[in-house]
């Protein structure tokens, strides 16, 4: 009987702090500063019991944040985002400019580097440029050198350049140079970039990798067997370096980018809309691809902004109880848990 009580007891305040926190949420647009009781609203609460909850300002402050304009702190903080010249890349270093970084603009062609560079600062963001191949260490090298001589310091790392080396052919038609370049192109650009930036995050007791994986990382396709196994290395190696920069203040994160429509992907949507009969009708293509090919739940393709805004999450100081985590984004195409 004493058990029956106590388990009942808890039940009963359980059910009313839950209450009350819904209701702290309907009605968080009329708090006070000073924590008065929030006042009954039948439009929000849609008939609910009314529950007087009364709100520090420390804990408005710290509320105030779920729904609302969010501050990810990224003021005076400096990004270097790998391959961002275009796609994802770019959107990345636009949404960080944006949030308050300084962002150092990283591709292999200067012309387009300076471009993405003078469209932050036209939106009134602060961004620098370098350039380099990040395939071979005297690569990654200069880039860093060139990144650090712009800018004081390197707070956050986003580790996206790679992509497909071998086109799409199968497991067998697959060189094994090509298996190398994937891996280096890949994975080993990565690597390269976090043992000449992250050491110094380290010794500063604060900083951010974010690796730009692939779902191919995990549920990979039979004709881009390097690239897969490469995102998933890249998988591997996150959690790894979270372990390894335990209690250190730096965090090592991954995303999962499904199919996500930049300029790039046309020429495969060009194809199929040929394959299927559907002529030059993109549209056609990208549903066909989307229920016969990468079946998702989402029923469009990805916007680069959806990453980008996640990034934006993993850069910032609120994401600190987050390390060695792979998270998809991929409007449910991966079948799995």
């Amino acid at each position: 009987m004493g058990m029956y009580y106590s388990i009942t007891q808890w039940l009963t305040r359980r059910v009313a702090y839950l209450m009350r926190i819904q209701v702290l949420k309907s009605h968080f647009s009329h708090r006070s500063h000073h924590g008065t009781v929030l006042p009954y609203d039948p439009r929000t609460s849609r008939g609910r019991r009314q529950v007087s909850v009364r709100v520090n300002r420390r804990q408005a402050r710290s509320l105030s944040s779920i729904g609302g304009n969010l501050d990810l702190k990224l003021r005076g903080r400096f990004a270097l985002v790998t391959g961002s010249t275009s796609g994802i890349g770019a959107a990345i270093a636009h949404a960080l400019a944006v949030e308050g970084a300084t962002v150092v603009v990283h591709g292999r062609s200067e012309a387009r580097a300076t471009a993405v560079v003078e469209s932050i600062q036209k939106a009134s963001g602060s961004a620098e440029w370098v350039v380099g191949d990040l395939s071979t260490d005297e690569g990654a090298r200069k880039v860093i050198e060139q990144a650090l001589a712009r800018v004081e310091r390197i707070d956050v790392l986003v580790n996206n350049v790679g992509g497909p080396v071998e086109g799409r052919v199968s497991f067998f038609d697959t060189t094994l140079p090509e298996w190398v370049d994937s891996f280096s192109g890949n994975a080993l650009s990565a690597i390269r970039m976090i043992h000449g930036l992250v050491p110094a995050m380290k010794s500063r007791g604060w900083g951010r990798v974010i690796q730009i994986s692939s779902r191919n990382g995990i549920s990979p396709h039979a004709n881009m067997p390097s690239y897969g196994a490469a995102k998933a290395a890249m998988n591997n190696f996150t959690l790894g370096l979270s372990k390894e920069l335990a209690f250190s203040g730096v965090t090592s994160n991954a995303v999962m980018p499904g199919l996500t429509y930049t300029k790039q992907l046309d020429s495969y949507l060009q194809q199929t809309a040929r394959q299927q009969g559907f002529g030059n009708d993109l549209e056609k293509a990208k549903d066909y691809v989307l229920k016969n090919v990468v079946r998702q739940t989402v029923s469009r393709l990805g916007d680069v902004s959806d990453i980008a805004n996640y990034v934006c999450y993993l850069a910032s100081p609120l994401s600190d109880f987050m390390t060695g985590t792979v998270v998809r984004i991929d409007g449910g195409s991966t079948p799995t848990v």
